[in-house]
């Protein structure tokens, strides 16, 4: 029951919570309560302990912004040209798009399906709206180990224990890592089929998970990232790119890749809107939140929304700029429960999700 009693308390006054606090939650009773606030990630990491005498209980959890009902499907920076849609587009949910509004064309005269949207228009801003930064952020204490010094096949790692920082090469595999740890690499790094990874950190300047991958992580990375097929992403992922203004990046989603949490590729302005990309395929299916501050092209499936300063669809001669051809944005396919980013949240939405218990 107390512990109960904490997580509501801490849910309920998240924001003041800072990085410590101790208290007393009822004045009647001799339990004393720490709440240690601290990021992992995308996320806040929230530790509870509950003390009485020397006996202890704790939780940790992965604590996000609650998703809103009212989040659109799509946003589209205003570019002074009409949103098209076609062959079989589908978009469920309230969109903003450029004031010259929305079009339905046909480009393939084989295509028997015809593109539909259902919800509210709204007009877009010409300024793509910005994010900060996402980064990692290292804790002050942990142990570095190379993955050659490791002999096991399966390192778990509580949250209870410093952060383990692992030194890759170029591929991890035949490995299964859960919990406090982080995997770095100084070149591509591949992850095998074979690895099973849970609530870890992966950080390279480019990161491919291999056809069959199946696991969570949260992976950011300063080139690109790509997702291969039969690939399952679990609930709750992170995919970042980093905002380094000098090369190309990309994120790929390759046929029948599976993906759930948010995706966020940081560009650099308009002037780099081209050279920022994420192709999602066809039969690649997300669930969350896709921001693409560069172009994004669709032709899988998005259960939740998009957010993105370009849409471009090409074919062997011809690109088609404000386009989407047989991709599907379906908002309410969003599970109830789902964390949001805090790139677009309504004003009444301020409420907090214990995404995971760790």
């Amino acid at each position: 029951m107390h512990n109960e009693s904490a997580a509501s308390y801490a849910k309920a006054n998240f924001e003041n919570l800072k990085s410590y606090k101790q208290i007393r939650l009822f004045p009647n009773e001799k339990i004393e309560t720490v709440f240690v606030k601290e990021k992992w990630g995308f996320f806040d990491k929230l530790t509870i302990i509950s003390s009485l005498k020397k006996d202890s209980i704790r939780q940790d959890f992965l604590v996000a912004n609650k998703r809103n009902k009212n989040t659109p499907a799509l946003y589209l920076r205003d570019n002074d040209e009409d949103f098209k849609i076609s062959g079989g587009t589908r978009i469920n949910g309230d969109i903003f798009i450029p004031k010259k509004g929305l079009k339905t064309i046909t480009i393939d005269n084989n295509s028997f399906e015809k593109p539909i949207h259902n919800g509210s228009v709204f007009n877009s801003q010409k300024v793509f709206p910005k994010h900060s930064e996402l980064t990692i952020g290292y804790p002050e204490n942990y142990e570095l180990l190379d993955i050659n010094e490791i002999n096991e096949h399966s390192v778990i790692n509580g949250f209870n224990e410093i952060t383990k920082v692992i030194e890759v090469n170029t591929k991890l595999e035949n490995l299964k890592l859960k919990g406090n740890i982080m995997v770095t690499s100084q070149d591509t790094l591949i992850i095998s089929s074979s690895v099973i990874l849970e609530d870890v950190i992966l950080e390279a300047p480019k990161i491919i998970f291999q056809n069959g991958f199946e696991g969570s992580a949260q992976v950011f990375a300063s080139k690109g990232v790509i997702v291969e097929p039969q690939v399952v992403l679990k609930y709750p992922s992170i995919i970042t790119v980093g905002s380094n203004h000098i090369m190309e990046k990309s994120i790929i989603f390759e046929g029948e890749s599976v993906f759930s949490g948010l995706v966020f590729m940081q560009g650099g302005g308009l002037s780099l809107e081209k050279q920022n990309t994420i192709l999602i395929k066809e039969k690649a299916e997300l669930t969350g939140e896709v921001y693409c501050d560069g172009t994004l092209s669709l032709y899988g499936i998005v259960n939740g929304s998009v957010f993105a300063s370009a849409l471009v669809h090409k074919t062997t001669t011809t690109a088609y700029k404000n386009l989407i051809y047989n991709g599907h944005i379906l908002v309410d396919k969003v599970p109830g429960s789902f964390f949001q980013d805090s790139f677009f949240q309504p004003l009444d939405s301020e409420e907090i999700l214990f995404v995971k218990k760790i």
